[in-house]
């Protein structure tokens, strides 16, 4: 009998896991969008003889210059990890012990102070969640760019 009980309550918190995941993922654009999504160039006006008249830029994005990682100093790249994600080359896309840190400082604050997020999330986020996604401090929001960066 006692079996039978904590076997319908794995299978519950299983059902639960599982509703929230589709719950949470269901609309997330594919882990494949990094790779088909372009960065936003400056919008160029020429003359008729080709001559640049003006150029637009993207007032999110700026003025960019593609750079190929291999062309980086590498202290730039370590300095990026170092403060950014330190355990970068360690974690799946998602730091566990860094968001349960973060959780700690904000429920000691009582306001959102830290948030855990690796480089992969933080890219998750800025690349493939909606502009007011991006700006919403939900713990949904959260879950969905953890998802996308396991992804």
């Amino acid at each position: 009998m006692r079996r039978r009980i904590l076997i319908l309550l794995a299978l519950c918190v299983l059902g639960a896991v599982v509703a929230g995941y589709v719950a949470l993922a269901g609309d997330l654009p594919p882990s494949d969008a990094l790779i088909t999504r372009s960065s936003p160039d400056a919008t160029k006006i020429y003359d008729r003889n080709g001559r640049l008249l003006y150029e637009i830029l993207d007032p999110r994005a700026g003025r960019r210059t593609r750079v190929p990682l291999t062309q980086l100093p590498p202290q730039l790249t370590q300095a990026v990890i170092a403060v950014e994600d330190a355990s970068f080359y360690q974690n799946p896309g998602i730091d566990i012990v860094g968001i349960a840190r973060a959780a700690i400082q904000n429920l000691r604050a009582g306001q959102i102070v830290a948030g855990g997020s690796t480089i992969t999330q933080q890219l998750a986020r800025e690349v493939l969640l909606s502009k007011e996604e991006r700006e919403s401090r939900s713990l949904a929001r959260k879950a969905r760019e953890a998802i996308l960066a396991v992804r």
